[in-house]
């Protein structure tokens, strides 16, 4: 794990130790394991294991990597659903959602996600 200057806590201090597999760059999450359940209580999560951002959103998933194109931090996210952005607390830079608009530190990059049987597949390539 990455350390910064911030005095904020990174947002997923939990390490997810199951609940997933990656074979040939598609990751696949049991959205039923217990490590996923923040998914529905906060609506996204910090996946830092395999460096992703995941975010539900009326009943679809998005997901982004979480390395701050800014300075490269992976632990420091939080999410703003009235804004529909993320903010990196390292510098306070915000990346929106939508992975078009630019915010205030760029546009993350986005993986493509399947959603079937409550199996989640975000290929990572």
């Amino acid at each position: 794990m990455v350390s910064s200057c911030s005095k904020e806590k990174t947002e997923n201090p939990t390490p997810i130790s199951g609940g997933y597999q990656i074979s040939d760059q598609i990751l696949t999450i049991d959205l039923n394991h217990a490590d996923f359940e923040p998914l529905n209580s906060k609506g996204w999560i910090n996946f830092l294991e395999q460096n992703v951002l995941i975010l539900k959103s009326n009943g679809s998933y998005s997901a982004y990597t979480n390395v701050c194109p800014h300075e490269g931090t992976r632990n420091r996210w939080s999410y703003s659903a009235s804004e529909n952005t993320f903010l990196c607390s390292n510098h306070d830079k915000t990346y929106k959602a939508d992975c078009k608009t630019a915010g205030s530190g760029g546009v993350l990059k986005c993986y493509s996600t399947q959603l079937s049987n409550n199996q989640l597949k975000i290929n990572l390539s």
